[in-house]
């Protein structure tokens, strides 16, 4: 497993960051811009997926319920505001779709509107009670901010498992209050040392296994397992242009 993403993420953080908080003074995405929308479950991880490498359940659930709300989209509202589906990333508890619209169209009733739908299929499909997703707008100038977007979280959720299976596997000290040692809970490249040198390379791939990659078009849906992609920006660019 390759050491060297430390800085790469860094960068992303300062670059993402920005564009996250710009996104949240908008009030409308223009239709030059590419739309992404976060969904993240409330509370979520904590409760289904840190004590486990992997739920297939909550997995399962999760990827069929974007199917569903893909369908729910497609069909009923292309024609009110969404031009495109470009791509989505699930990973974990969360769901990142990038959409181009039509013309210039109210944020907040669009996030409102979608996360209301991803919370009501999943809690349908999951079965376990009431299930939340809130969501963020992330607005993008071009394809080129999509393929680094994607990059960046693909980053992000390798890092979550790799230190998960650390965690798992008592391999992150902690102080004395349970705060786990920041070198290697915030830096891919330690804790991927740290995984290389125990042999713990297979678990993180069953901690990843579920993580999915999704080129949309508004006729069919091209799914990759991240586990057999490279995620590179050169393969992003082959897979969504």
């Amino acid at each position: 497993m390759p050491v060297k993403n430390q800085r790469e993420l860094e960068m992303y953080f300062s670059k993402f960051r920005q564009i996250e908080e710009y996104s949240s003074t908008k009030t409308k995405v223009s239709q030059d811009q590419y739309l992404c929308i976060r969904f993240d479950g409330y509370a979520a991880s904590k409760r289904y997926l840190k004590h486990a490498l992997s739920n297939n359940k909550y997995s399962k659930s999760l990827l069929s319920s974007f199917e569903e709300f893909d369908s729910y989209f497609k069909s009923k509202f292309n024609k009110q505001f969404i031009k495109e589906f470009v791509c989505s990333y699930i990973v974990n508890d969360e769901i990142s779709i990038v959409v181009k619209c039509h013309s210039e169209f109210s944020l907040f009733k669009l996030c409102t509107i979608f996360a209301g739908v991803l919370s009501s299929v999943f809690t349908k499909n999951f079965g376990n009670g009431i299930q939340v997703f809130d969501a963020r707008p992330i607005l993008l100038d071009s394809k080129e901010d999509i393929f680094h977007y994607l990059r960046n979280r693909y980053l992000v959720s390798k890092r979550y498992a790799l230190c998960k299976v650390l965690r798992m596997n008592s391999l992150i000290p902690s102080d004395e209050n349970g705060v786990y040692d920041p070198s290697i809970w915030k830096n891919i490249d330690n804790a991927t040392r740290l995984i290389n040198q125990n042999n713990l390379v297979n678990q993180v791939e069953v901690a990843m296994s579920a993580y999915t990659l999704i080129h949309s078009s508004n006729k069919q849906n091209k799914i990759v397992k991240v586990n057999d992609f490279s995620m590179s920006l050169k393969s992003l660019k082959e897979l969504i242009n």
